[in-house]
């Protein structure tokens, strides 16, 4: 594929759906959710230039991305629940 970094995107969207049936537990208030939106958005521009530095594969990047991922949203939820 010419674009993997597409392909990823389009992986994260079906991800973050499963993320967030886990997060939806947890009463998380508006300004939450903007800021683990912007977290994200900001987290896809790194692995973004992660790949293309690295020149890693959409599989590669995949893998990646789900690892940091589940780290990213495990500590989230820690933080939230710790409040």
């Amino acid at each position: 594929p010419q674009h993997p970094e597409l392909i990823v995107a389009f992986r994260w969207r079906a991800v973050y759906k499963y993320y967030y049936f886990i997060i939806r537990g947890d009463n998380m208030k508006k300004n939450k959710w903007v800021l683990l939106l912007i977290a994200f958005v900001a987290f896809l521009v790194l692995v973004y230039f992660i790949g293309a530095c690295l020149n890693a594969t959409a599989e590669a990047l995949t893998i990646i991305s789900l690892c940091i991922g589940i780290l990213v949203i495990y500590l989230v939820v820690k933080a939230i629940k710790s409040k």
